[in-house]
């Protein structure tokens, strides 16, 4: 019982990671930009704790994909010979799923352009590309969205995220930190910038 628990869940995580490369047509156009970003972002920005700048960002992609996830969703609603009604039925709960991880980029912005801590917390890029990796397979009907799939993707976050800390744990700092510590913006030459002579004006 242990073992076949054990190995449902790693084959569901394998497939769900494979799906981008298996089905390169349909998601890769997406999935290699969010894999890119993560990368990126998770040594050259990241590595020392999320900026307000980093979150909003970070919330656009979350924006992005759930709009890329309704427009898979209501792409199947025009498919010939699908009935609307049947169709929005069964596909309501991946409709409302794609909605929320919209209102989730939205908020983060907000929260990141407000100055909010908590967008340091919720804007990290490693949940939002956790999410997109996931989920998106679901939304492109390649992985069912079964009960057992979404225990698996919520049981796989924690391991996940202890992986990528070990991963950035291991991996030399990058030298860009040390220059931007060692060059802040306001010791840089010229500024602040000049300020300007006000001149009276007299008749």
């Amino acid at each position: 019982m242990v073992m076949d628990t054990l190995l449902y869940f790693v084959t569901t995580i394998f497939n769900l990671l494979i799906a981008p490369f298996t089905h390169a047509r349909d998601m890769l156009w997406i999935i290699i930009p969010v894999y890119l970003n993560w990368v990126l972002t998770e040594i050259y920005q990241e590595k020392k704790g999320t900026s307000f700048g980093n979150a909003i960002a970070n919330g656009f992609v979350a924006l992005w994909v759930g709009v890329d996830w309704m427009r898979t969703t209501v792409d199947l609603f025009s498919a010939k010979g699908v009935k609307f009604a049947a169709a929005l039925s069964k596909n309501f709960p991946k409709l409302g799923f794609a909605i929320l991880m919209g209102l989730y980029g939205v908020f983060i912005i907000f929260m990141g352009m407000r100055g909010s801590k908590l967008a340091e917390y919720i804007g990290r890029v490693r949940e939002v590309t956790y999410l997109t990796i996931m989920i998106t397979p679901i939304f492109y009907g390649i992985v069912q969205p079964t009960l057992g799939v979404l225990l698996s993707i919520a049981a796989f976050f924690p391991l996940f995220y202890g992986m990528v800390e070990l991963l950035l744990y291991m991996i030399p700092t990058p030298k860009i930190y040390e220059k931007e510590s060692t060059m802040p913006l306001f010791n840089q030459p010229g500024f602040p910038p000049p300020q300007r002579e006000h001149l009276e004006y007299r008749e």
